[in-house]
């Protein structure tokens, strides 16, 4: 498996789920979008899950870092939640 297709997925899906995030209303209540991503993190697939994970994360900090995701008239922070599906 290439490292281009590994970033390319995580790309994609980092921007999938901030795309779909942004839709929520129920995060501008507490001005914090919290994002779920579930993956293999150990075993045969763990270079799947571990770059959906990074990708998230990196994502993630560049919303951060640009002083969060506007959300309505709100820039609320972005939070990763990763989760083992092993």
């Amino acid at each position: 498996m290439s490292e281009g297709w590994m970033y390319l997925k995580a790309t994609v899906c980092a921007a999938a789920v901030m795309a779909a995030v942004a839709a929520s209303p129920a995060a501008a209540q507490d001005c914090e979008v919290k994002i779920g991503a579930a993956g293999p993190m150990a075993g045969a697939a763990a270079a799947w899950g571990l770059a959906e994970k990074a990708g998230t994360e990196f994502q993630a900090a560049l919303v951060n870092e640009e002083g969060g995701l506007q959300v309505g008239d709100k820039k609320c922070k972005v939070s990763v939640f990763t989760f083992d599906s092993q």
